[in-house]
């Protein structure tokens, strides 16, 4: 199978284990797998996973293209979603507890799609969920010390973070004057980095980005 994007990615290789083949299609540059995957593992894939809500379209059009028989799988359309400026925001993963409705929508669908694994999937997308739901309650635990709530950025790509954690995260430019500024590139919504290379490693890594300036 297919998957576009680092964090959706880890979620759905850790659900599949050693009973598929998990491909990402574009890895973070200078990262371990950051070559386009060769076109005949594209053509092969029975199932292509992609956030959807707009946000990779291109990469879903390679899928169709190189693989027509794939089952497409977007798992914006299995959560609850959120309204930005731009329409509706396609940054799903970046809530806990939403990522965990996506391990339940891939292990159901593997499950479907290998039926002789199916109980596999299904036992390591109920590990998986316990541990987001783990780390969902440290995130929690943590951001709700934080005397700051309201923090200013131009990555307007944490609005289901902030969703989560009663946080508001606004734009630079609409952001009240006592909002606390936290630099793009301190934040980082994809990961798939050394520093970076699961899931919780991502979350972490930006809730210390917020949380350095919360105080």
């Amino acid at each position: 199978m297919v998957v576009t994007i680092f964090p959706i990615y880890d979620l759905v290789r850790r659900v599949a284990g050693p009973d598929a083949d998990v491909v990402l299609l574009h890895a973070p540059p200078g990262t371990p797998g950051s070559q386009a995957p060769a076109p005949d593992r594209v053509a092969g894939a029975q199932v292509g996973i992609v956030a959807g809500l707009g946000l990779d379209d291109a990469e879903e059009k390679r899928i169709r293209d190189r693989a027509p028989k794939a089952r497409i799988v977007k798992v914006g359309d299995r959560v609850p979603t959120l309204e930005d400026s731009n329409g509706i925001d396609p940054h799903v993963w970046l809530d806990p507890a939403r990522a965990r409705l996506i391990v339940k929508a891939v292990g159901e669908e593997l499950a479907r799609t290998d039926r002789g694994h199916a109980i596999a999937y299904r036992q390591r997308a109920t590990e998986l969920d316990a541990a987001l739901d783990t780390l969902d309650k440290e995130v929690e635990a943590k951001t709700s010390l934080w005397k700051r709530r309201e923090f200013s950025t131009d990555d307007a790509n944490f609005g289901y973070f902030a969703d989560r954690y009663h946080l508001k995260i606004s734009t630079a430019r609409s952001a009240a004057p006592d909002a606390v500024s936290v630099p793009t590139d301190a934040l980082d919504p994809i990961g798939g980095t050394p520093e970076m290379d699961s899931y919780e490693k991502m979350i972490r890594f930006n809730l210390s980005a917020f949380d350095l300036r919360s105080h």
